[in-house]
């Protein structure tokens, strides 16, 4: 199946896909019949261009278009169909944006809406809340959070495939860059019964250069990575190494681990253990891969290795070093040497 299929599916919009001649590929179990969407019956019986009432049509990948048009009830029918049966460019209600994009942009708003008015159901703003009610408003509070999860991290790699993320790279030393997100997990740790350990003075004070904003991202989503599956009474801690011109940090934990068999796919998207200690936390499967996307875009790249002896991960983000730090006669590498003298 193409990746918009998949997508589709993901976020729950019935499709179904033509192929050139105008004749039905595949379709979602819950698409309606072609009589009861009258644009769609309207375009395979003639040569007029598909047109979804108060919708829009959307340049997709592998030479496809989607047409995206609302739908009673809520949410959005969609159709799949080979580019050249879309209609000319200078229409107005033609979308020329990345698919991904506009999908990003089109469930932020209802999203939006469903989790403003769960807040204030929650409140009582919309009368007395019985303890079920609670219970299920708790429950829509979170999945809406996986949603919108979701949409950051989609939004976040349709950026980075289009070259649209406004990066501002600079030096900062690693102290500073892993700071913000350290203190925002610092309550945690202790919540869960694990011991966290900052990086060791000496190396916080190296220099990278980076985006501070999405390098924190990367370090932000490791110390989540590395709560999530490290069970109570374990330990978490941060070191870094000097590797020729750049720098690696290295998030280390002695939680489950990741099982041999698993590793290449690890930073492959929508990939989930089967290990049940991992399918018994929600999650998407994508956010190790957004974060090697981007590690990878700000000139870095980000890996993996079992902790020695185990249980346990490191996952390792290489920087690029600012110029200071890459000086051939201060650099030094692993081994304790320097490069160039």
């Amino acid at each position: 199946m193409t990746p918009v299929p998949e997508l589709l599916n993901l976020l729950d919009l019935p499709w179904a896909e033509f192929d050139a001649q105008k004749r039905l590929v595949r379709q979602h179990p819950r698409f309606p019949q072609v009589e009861e969407v009258p644009a769609l019956a309207q375009w395979l019986q003639d040569e007029a261009p598909l047109t979804p009432n108060e919708g829009v049509v959307v340049t997709g990948p592998r030479g496809q278009n989607v047409a995206l048009w609302p739908r009673e009830g809520g949410g959005f029918w969609a159709v799949l169909y080979p580019r050249p049966e879309v209609r000319a460019l200078g229409e107005a209600w033609i979308e020329e944006k990345p698919f991904l994009n506009m999908l990003v942009h089109e469930l932020r708003l209802p999203v939006t809406v469903i989790k403003g008015y769960t807040s204030l159901m929650e409140k009582g703003l919309a009368g007395p809340v019985t303890d079920k009610q609670k219970e299920f408003l708790a429950t829509m509070a979170a999945n809406v959070r996986r949603l919108e999860r979701l949409l950051e991290l989609v939004g976040l790699l349709s950026k980075i495939a289009h070259r649209r993320l406004p990066y501002a790279p600079r030096a900062i030393t690693l102290g500073a860059l892993v700071e913000e997100p350290v203190r925002a997990w610092a309550d945690r740790w202790a919540e869960k019964g694990l011991t966290f350990t900052p990086l060791p003075a000496e190396q916080a004070g190296w220099q990278v250069h980076t985006d501070p904003q999405y390098a924190r991202w990367i370090v932000q989503h490791l110390l989540e990575n590395a709560w999530a599956y490290t069970p109570e009474g374990g330990q978490v801690w941060l070191t870094a190494q000097r590797t020729g011109q750049g720098v690696a940090l290295e998030v280390h934990d002695t939680g489950i681990g990741i099982a041999p068999e698993e590793r290449a796919r690890l930073f492959a998207p929508f990939f989930r253990s089967p290990d049940e200690r991992v399918r018994d936390r929600p999650g998407w499967g994508l956010a190790l891969h957004v974060a090697r996307a981007l590690a990878r875009d700000l000139g870095g790249d980000l890996t993996y290795r079992a902790a020695e002896p185990g249980p346990g991960s490191v996952f390792i983000l290489h920087l690029p070093a600012a110029r200071e730090e890459a000086n051939p006669g201060q650099a030094q590498t692993p081994d304790g040497g320097t490069l160039g003298g």
